[in-house]
């Protein structure tokens, strides 16, 4: 920085600098230790987003920032507040150690797990994982890292903890027989391959499910782009018309938090244009345990009314109409509470605690519920 200076106002009686930059994180770094040493001569000026007009920035920057002051303030505070908040000594600042409990992973509706494979002297290593994406925040549940062990053993350990496919089906009431695989050791299964279409004609499967759309888009497809999406889906539609096979694809959505539901999802709007019927899946703001069911795309008839299920230590457990928008799930917003949600709630707690009222009891409780 001095060499700079000192070759820059060389020469002439008066020099006027200017420097600009974004504080570092770390407190002790050297640019945040020069602003406090500088001459009588020098004006030191701080400023963050929040001191220009919002028109200058536009509604998608306040929304990111806001965003990231809910679910990490320590990063907003440095990002758009300029604060030097670290100590740059710590690898993972936002790792936080608990007790992940097993009525706790009830709830996670989709759990990851994955190995990365070692013998020695790079180990190998197992995990499971879930991602909760409206919190930004990765639960890791377990893991195996060892060295020096042979397959056998990683995968044997896997199976007694109940982390294959199989235990999970038995507990599930399954019928194991009825199951068959695909092999994809040599190549992996894509929404185009043959071997879809022999699964349909071997099973006389009425019901087809990929789950997510981006697992079966095979290599060098690109779900982004209208033209490739656009074949997929139609061998996909010619599929399900040739053998009366219903085809459901389950996709997850983008981060585009404002825009309309049609295009809340990943990939193509193709996947939404060829489809008879589109289901928005979210969590219910407010409510920990319960997820909507809202359908957004009805070719066939007229559009259904909004469900809920819940998902708990007891397992699924359907609960029928509820009263909630598209918006309000995307949205992340509380659905305005409702005379029917209201008086079903009440119900249920009255069936889960045992506890018997009358009739007009149960009229006056809900009055008061209405009312405050």
């Amino acid at each position: 920085m001095r060499k700079i200076e000192q070759s820059a106002i060389r020469g002439g009686e008066l020099a006027w600098i200017f420097k600009s930059f974004n504080p570092p994180k770390t407190a002790n770094n050297w640019a945040n230790e020069y602003v406090t040493e500088v001459g009588e001569n020098t004006l030191v000026h701080s400023s963050t987003y929040l001191d220009v007009p919002r028109d200058w920035l536009g509604q998608p920057f306040i929304d990111k920032a806001e965003h990231l002051k809910e679910i990490n303030p320590e990063a907003y505070e440095h990002e758009y507040g300029g604060v030097a908040n670290g100590n740059g000594g710590m690898v993972f600042e936002y790792l936080r150690f608990e007790t992940i409990t097993d009525e706790q992973i009830k709830t996670f509706d989709r759990i990851y797990q994955g190995v990365d494979w070692g013998f020695y002297p790079d180990p190998y290593a197992f995990i499971r994982a879930y991602y909760n994406a409206a919190k930004e925040t990765i639960y890791l549940i377990d893991e195996n890292y060892v060295n020096k062990q042979q397959n056998a053993v990683t995968a044997q350990w896997i199976k007694d903890k109940g982390y294959t496919v199989k235990p999970r089906l038995e507990q599930a009431g399954a019928d194991c027989e009825k199951i068959s695989v695909i092999d994809e050791k040599i190549k992996s299964l894509s929404m185009i391959d043959e071997r879809l279409e022999e699964a349909v004609i071997k099973t006389g499967a009425k019901l087809l499910i990929l789950d997510p759309i981006q697992a079966y888009l095979g290599g060098g497809m690109d779900m982004n782009r209208a033209n490739e999406a656009r074949d997929m889906t139609k061998k996909l539609a010619a599929l399900a018309e040739k053998y009366q096979c219903a085809i459901v694809l389950v996709g997850h959505m983008n981060k585009a938090a404002g825009n309309k539901a049609a295009y809340r999802g990943m990939g193509s709007i193709d996947f939404f244009a060829v489809a008879r019927s589109v289901l928005l899946v979210g969590r219910v703001e407010g409510e920990e345990n319960i997820r909507a069911v809202v359908q957004i795309k009805n070719n066939l008839a007229a559009f259904g009314h909004p469900k809920a299920f819940a998902l708990s230590e007891d397992g699924f457990q359907w609960l029928g109409d509820y009263e909630i928008t598209a918006d309000e799930v995307l949205g992340g917003i509380a659905p305005k509470a409702n005379k029917m949600e209201q008086a079903k709630r009440l119900l249920r707690e009255l069936a889960e605690t045992n506890n018997a009222m009358w009739s007009f009891g149960v009229v006056e409780s809900f009055n008061i519920l209405k009312h405050g």
